[in-house]
C-alpha cells in the first residue's frame, strides 16, 4: 500500500509530477504518475521502451505521438506506443 499523503511532489517549468506507483514503491513492470501541466507548459519530447497511457481529466492540448500531432480535450485517454 502506498499512502498518498506521504508522496513527494516535484515541480519544474510549470509541470508538477507525483509518483503514485513507481519502482521505489515496489512496482516492477509499470509506473503510474499524476502530472499537472500549467497553461502553456509542456513536457520535453521523449520516448519510452514500453507503451505509455495518459488519462486526461481536465483541460485540452496537443500531444506528439509517433511524429503526429494529436489534439485532445478532457475527458479522454491517449495511448503512445513504445519508442
Amino acid at each position: 500500500m502506498v499512502p498518498h499523503h506521504a508522496l513527494r511532489e516535484f515541480s519544474n517549468n510549470g509541470i508538477t509530477v507525483v509518483g503514485i506507483a513507481t519502482k521505489g514503491h515496489g512496482a516492477d513492470e509499470y509506473e503510474v504518475w499524476k502530472t499537472q501541466i500549467a497553461v502553456h507548459g509542456k513536457t520535453p519530447l521523449h520516448s519510452h521502451d514500453s507503451e505509455e497511457g495518459f488519462v486526461i481529466l481536465k483541460g485540452q492540448g496537443e500531444a506528439i505521438i509517433g511524429g503526429e500531432v494529436h489534439l485532445f480535450e478532457a475527458p479522454c485517454t491517449l495511448i503512445a506506443p513504445a519508442g
